[in-house]
């Protein structure tokens, strides 16, 4: 079985049916992450992060879900 989210040549390959609901699923491309979810209606939601630092934070970690949290953290109101 593959994955639910992909990237190859042509961009990312989104299959929601392997999709757990709620959970952020994401994949680099082109130096953006885009993240990808279904909710509990099962509509297929889109986000695309563009800002260099949250791209590299979500490269060098891994986990989205973290990574979004420490950088929310990290960039939050002074």
């Amino acid at each position: 079985m593959g994955d639910a989210v992909t990237v190859d040549k042509d961009g990312p390959k989104i299959r929601p049916e392997m999709m757990e609901t709620e959970r952020i699923y994401h994949c680099i491309y082109k130096g953006v992450a885009l993240l990808f979810f279904v909710d509990e209606q099962r509509f297929l939601n889109c986000y695309e992060i563009d800002e260099p630092g949250l791209v590299e934070k979500i490269k060098e970690c891994g986990d989205i879900e973290k990574a979004l949290a420490e950088y929310g953290t990290s960039a939050g109101p002074q």
